[in-house]
């Protein structure tokens, strides 16, 4: 009896050959400033989007 095998797909089952996959942009900035007596104050601020175009890039790192 013979058998028609496939040959496995180049992406797995989740994600077809059309899906459109979202780019992450993430920035970070932090800062520390020494005070006298061995003190000092920090901080530290986030920025993420999920962009799903790559041409919207050059926007989003402007807004920054």
């Amino acid at each position: 009896m013979w058998r028609l095998v496939h040959p496995p797909k180049p992406y797995p089952p989740h994600i077809s050959r059309h899906t459109t996959l979202a780019i992450k942009l993430s920035a970070n900035y932090s800062k520390k400033l020494d005070l006298p007596q061995d003190s000092s104050h920090s901080f530290s601020a986030s920025f993420e989007v999920e962009l799903s175009d790559i041409t919207q890039v050059e926007a989003e790192v402007q807004k920054l």
